[in-house]
């Protein structure tokens, strides 16, 4: 299942693009059975390590917002955000 992870454009109080995920995504189950919890937290730290490791251009370009129910990160470049989505999204979706 590919998931539809839209990015959020600027709005009026805001002058960066968000990527906002809820916790429920099909990827959850693979981190359950690895015994962790799949919440913004746990998506936060994976995709930190995710651009450490494999888009560490990335590294400093985006902001994370995270919180036990949702995952966040926002970036003033709408490209960033692109990049990331397609960082985190096969472990999302349940690819990975």
């Amino acid at each position: 299942m590919t998931l539809d992870l839209q990015i959020m454009e600027p709005g009026e109080d805001s002058r960066t693009y968000d990527l906002y995920v809820p916790v429920g995504v099909p990827g959850d189950d693979g981190v359950v059975a690895a015994g962790h919890e799949p919440n913004g937290y746990f998506w936060e730290s994976l995709l930190d390590y995710l651009v450490q490791t494999t888009a560490s251009d990335l590294v400093d370009m985006y902001k994370p917002d995270s919180e036990a129910d949702t995952f966040v990160v926002s970036s003033g470049h709408r490209t960033v955000i692109e990049r990331l989505r397609e960082v985190i999204a096969p472990y999302l979706d349940g690819t990975l």
